[in-house]
């Protein structure tokens, strides 16, 4: 359905957000037109999540209105925002796994058929239409349990087209996407707004809120601060607006002080790295012919680069012991590790940060307290289930003041944090499980600017430490700028090695293709 471009699609008039005496949102207004692709910014913290989930229904205002389409929303539920056109896609995919692609597209909504009867062949057809309408081609029989994060993305797409939405939310939806999964995602968000649909875009990736929106409103602590059109802007201004600071100052590193508390002797930089950490020969991944070898030594951060389905996130998870079906040897610090054991992988050394954070990383209803700590419940101590609370919130509250996790506390449970924040949280766990390599899968996967910064600068001083490091990041200018050296991969077999001079994204994404 053709929308007229100059239609208000979505207005926020004044909305306030309490949380006892702290105001998420505090008189926040902005609009929303037809065939407008608005980018929606603010460090973590700033009260984004919590715009978004009053717009969907899920939380209800203090006070101010919210409109759809010249209609105010009263009741403030999930079902008054559907049925008033609002579709939100979340970070993290919310899909039933053990149904296909095609089901997970039709979830809620009739599927093709006579009465009770589905018609499962035209469901599939349909399905696989709708996306190709987008230039989509994926496998729609597909379950999502199989599937990887872009296929599941276009699951959640797939949803949004069925019920032809009025406005559509993208909360952070390139934070997992390689290079060619970005490009098609903004294929398909253009298509959209050819349509006439109101987009809000929200991200931390600055250059590509500049890319694809064509205003920005940008927020901080809880209160709108700037709104504007794109055209004039550069990074450095989106930096300063999201800060409040000069641009250089609000990319100042703070350092945590806890991560004097690793010995080493390699010195960051240097380019002279210690002893073999991680040895990986060939390796052979779960529905892979082709097997993968290379090496991490102490002091090094290696990268993984690859399209979507390259093996990146196969292989970290293969090292880390979470594959039972992988073949192969991993060695940590000379001794041959049993592959298909988690337990064994972290007695090990190792520590692994997933790149699925929702499903593999948190526990919505467990103290973050007890999300840094847990790794040494179950490897430290003889008896896990005699746990020192104390203790626990003492390591807890330390590492809350040193890497800056806002809005938490150890006694609170891990979904009040934002998912920056709850990426924050599971990297201290690591950290605090001293490991001696580390394998870490999209670490900086919805953090803002100032805290992704950060995070790589810890990252290279663990590794100045005598940590070996082995990380897969999609955005390839981040991830030249971190690594001393990058795999590349493709179909689970390493085909180059970049080093120094050819350490470049260029050449990296020549290396990929």
């Amino acid at each position: 359905m053709e929308r007229t471009n100059d239609e208000v699609v979505l207005a926020i008039e004044k909305i306030v957000k309490r949380y006892g005496e702290m105001r998420a949102v505090d008189t926040v207004s902005f609009e929303v037109r037809a065939g407008e692709i608005l980018g929606l910014i603010g460090a973590n913290g700033a009260g984004k999540s919590t715009v978004i989930s009053i717009v969907a229904g899920a939380n209800v205002p203090d006070e101010g209105a919210v409109t759809v389409a010249g209609r105010r929303l009263t009741h403030h539920t999930p079902a008054e925002s559907l049925n008033a056109g609002v579709a939100v896609i979340y970070q993290e995919p919310r899909l039933i796994d053990h149904q296909s692609i095609a089901e997970n597209m039709f979830l809620g909504r009739r599927k093709p058929g006579i009465g009770p009867l589905i018609n499962w062949r035209e469901t599939v057809r349909r399905a696989r239409e709708i996306l190709l309408d987008l230039g989509i081609d994926v496998d729609v029989t597909k379950p999502i349990s199989e599937a990887s994060l872009w296929e599941k993305w276009t699951a959640s797409l797939g949803r949004v087209l069925v019920a032809n939405p009025r406005i559509l939310i993208l909360d952070e939806p390139t934070a997992s996407l390689d290079h060619d999964g970005v490009e098609k995602l903004f294929h398909a968000v253009r298509e959209m707004q050819k349509r006439g649909t109101a987009i809000i875009f929200v991200s931390h990736r600055l250059p590509e809120v500049l890319e694809l929106c064509s205003r920005v409103h940008v927020m901080r602590d809880g209160r709108s601060v700037f709104d504007g059109p794109t055209g004039d802007l550069t990074r450095d201004d989106l930096v300063q607006h999201i800060s409040g600071a000069p641009a250089d100052a609000a990319t100042e590193i703070s350092l945590t002080e806890q991560i004097g508390v690793f010995a080493g002797t390699t010195s960051a930089g240097s380019g002279e790295f210690g002893e073999v950490k991680l040895r990986v020969d060939n390796l052979r991944l779960a529905h892979r012919q082709k097997s993968v070898s290379f090496e991490v030594r102490a002091g090094e951060i290696v990268g993984l680069a690859g399209l979507v389905g390259s093996g990146r996130t196969s292989l970290l998870r293969a090292i880390a012991g979470a594959d039972k079906r992988a073949r192969g040897q991993v060695s940590v610090d000379g001794a041959r590790m049993t592959l298909g054991s988690t337990m064994g992988a972290r007695r090990r050394g190792i520590a692994f940060l997933p790149e699925d954070r929702i499903h593999q990383g948190i526990i919505d209803n467990l103290p973050i307290a007890a999300h840094i700590t847990i790794g040494r419940r179950t490897i430290d101590l003889k008896l896990p289930w005699w746990i020192r609370f104390p203790e626990e919130g003492m390591t807890a509250q330390k590492w809350i003041r040193s890497l800056g996790i806002r809005g938490a506390a150890p006694q609170n449970f891990m979904r009040t944090l934002s998912g920056g924040n709850q990426q924050k949280v599971l990297f201290a766990r690591l950290i605090e499980h001293h490991p001696s390599v580390m394998l870490l899968d999209e670490p900086s996967r919805g953090v803002d600017v100032g805290s992704r910064r950060e995070i790589y600068e810890v990252i290279r001083k663990l590794a100045a430490r005598g940590m070996a490091v082995l990380v897969a990041i999609s955005d390839l200018d981040e991830l030249a700028e971190l690594a001393d050296r990058v795999v590349v991969l493709k179909e689970g077999e390493a085909v180059a090695e970049l080093t120094e001079a050819s350490l470049t994204r260029t050449h990296i994404i020549q290396a990929i293709f």
